[in-house]
């Protein structure tokens, strides 16, 4: 299947009564899957996707997996862009809903108003640049902040 160990091997210990209940959502580092497993480490969905996740996924109230998605083409990368596409997908592993943006940073939420807030890179402009202080002196970038 797609596990790369054995089921044996994938919870080493489960206390009932040293856990709040519930499920773990995550995705391997570098992989093209994510996993929602229960206390016990049975596998309960698994979602294969489009490409490698960035730096967040969370599971919405409809079930749905709401996740960066790394493109290898975000411009940002060496100050830590989590992922320049956002895809909502169904349970069925269907894209519902995304929105592509190289810029986005790490993170974003959906609001209960079924908007979904991110936040992403912007070029300071140079007269707002000089005015900061305080950074440590050689770690600018090249171009702009």
């Amino acid at each position: 299947m797609y596990m790369t160990k054995a089921p044996d091997d994938s919870v080493t210990r489960y206390d009932p009564t040293l856990t709040f209940g519930g499920y773990t959502l995550f995705a391997p580092h570098g992989g093209t899957y994510a996993w929602l497993i229960d206390m016990e480490g049975r596998i309960c969905h698994l979602w294969k996707l489009k490409s490698t996740p960035g730096s967040g996924m969370t599971l919405l109230p409809n079930g749905n997996l709401l996740v960066l998605s790394k493109t290898g083409k975000e411009p940002t990368t060496f100050l830590g862009t989590g992922g320049g596409e956002l895809h909502e997908i169904d349970w069925g592993g269907n894209v519902v809903w995304q929105h592509k943006d190289e810029y986005m940073h790490h993170d974003f939420k959906r609001l209960a108003s079924g908007n979904t807030l991110l936040n992403r890179h912007v070029l300071i402009p140079e007269e707002t640049a000089s005015t900061v202080r305080g950074g440590i002196p050689g770690t600018e970038h090249e171009s702009a902040m």
